[in-house]
């Protein structure tokens, strides 16, 4: 077997993806701190609502072990994908417009000042139900199950 080329200078591989021809390449580190500022305006308060919904959902089982009085070793149970999805979409969509503006203008890209109508939470639901049920009878999509901490529609 041959030995493994170097990658360009800049550049780096990882084993196995390199066979494949694909490279990645290094952010530089001058960009990272470029991106810093904008980085805290959005991931702070990003991080911080999902540390809450994580504390919540903790508590939430705790109390509830607790109000079984059950004498069993108390168990933590990991939120499941769709209560992580929830939880992301959630502190995602908790972030003020201003914020997001706020971390643009600190990395001094103009922002675009138009206004757009926002399509009401039940549209929005709507719309999302249509989809899936779309996507289950095309066997794309499937009902996954009752999810601790989210109510069933």
């Amino acid at each position: 077997m041959a030995p493994a080329k170097k990658p360009p200078k800049g550049r780096t591989s990882i084993k196995g993806v390199s066979r494949k021809k694909t490279q990645f390449q290094r952010e530089a580190v001058s960009n990272e701190k470029k991106a810093h500022p904008a980085d805290i305006a959005w991931m702070k308060p990003f991080k911080l609502e999902l540390r809450t919904l994580w504390v919540e959902h903790l508590q939430s089982q705790l109390r509830a072990h607790q109000e079984s009085r059950s004498t069993d070793k108390f168990k933590l149970e990991a939120p499941s994908r769709a209560t992580l999805i929830a939880w992301l979409t959630n502190a995602w969509e908790n972030l003020s417009s201003g914020t997001l503006a706020s971390g643009f203008r600190k990395l001094a890209i103009p922002t675009d000042k138009r206004k757009f109508t926002v399509e009401s939470r039940l549209v929005q639901e709507d719309n999302i139900a249509t989809l899936v049920q779309k996507l289950e009878r095309l066997d794309i999509a499937e009902e996954v199950g009752n999810d601790f901490g989210l109510e069933s529609h």
